[in-house]
């Protein structure tokens, strides 16, 4: 299972690739033909891999939406960076995402279309339904609320430090 767009494709982390990740994330890019500079998971980056591992192990069936997506340019396979949805929808269709760009790879386009991708993938598959979905972004994080605005989500409102942006979906409803 993979997600496709013109020069992307995001794959997403099963259970075992977090696990190798984990012990030994170097290993698990070479031997999986990927490239990046990135030789270690930092300190936050291990927790939230533990999580993501704990909610795959205990909702299997919903891990494409517990796990990160790596974002892989198609024609280097280099890494530049992950996605993915922070839980499963609640009861009203409601799901957040959150994204990391390598800095790389950043003020290329990459990120906007790895999010609308996702978007698209999120809003028409078939698991649990989707009617809008939520990201967070820190008031001064400009190239994110750009990335968000590009990928056609629209800001709704400021939570302390944090402006929320949402898209929603238009052809499905719940």
């Amino acid at each position: 299972m993979e997600i496709r767009s013109e020069r992307l494709k995001l794959k997403p982390l099963k259970k075992k690739d977090i696990e190798k990740s984990l012990k030994n994330l170097e290993l698990f890019y070479k031997s999986n033909n990927l490239k990046s500079n990135e030789k270690k998971l930092s300190q936050l980056m291990v927790k939230i891999y533990n999580i993501k591992l704990i909610n795959m192990q205990n909702n299997p069936q919903y891990f494409l939406f517990y796990t990160y997506w790596l974002i892989i340019n198609d024609n280097t396979n280099d890494i530049i960076g992950r996605i993915g949805f922070k839980d499963i929808p609640n009861q009203l269709g409601e799901i957040e995402i959150g994204y990391g760009t390598h800095p790389n790879y950043r003020s290329k386009g990459f990120m906007t279309e790895a999010l609308k991708a996702i978007t698209n993938w999120g809003f028409n598959q078939s698991i649990l339904p989707i009617k809008k979905i939520i990201a967070k972004t820190k008031k001064d994080n400009i190239p994110s609320q750009k990335v968000l605005i590009k990928a056609g989500y629209v800001y709704k409102k400021q939570l302390d430090k944090l402006y929320n942006f949402e898209i929603i979906n238009k052809y499905n409803s719940i």
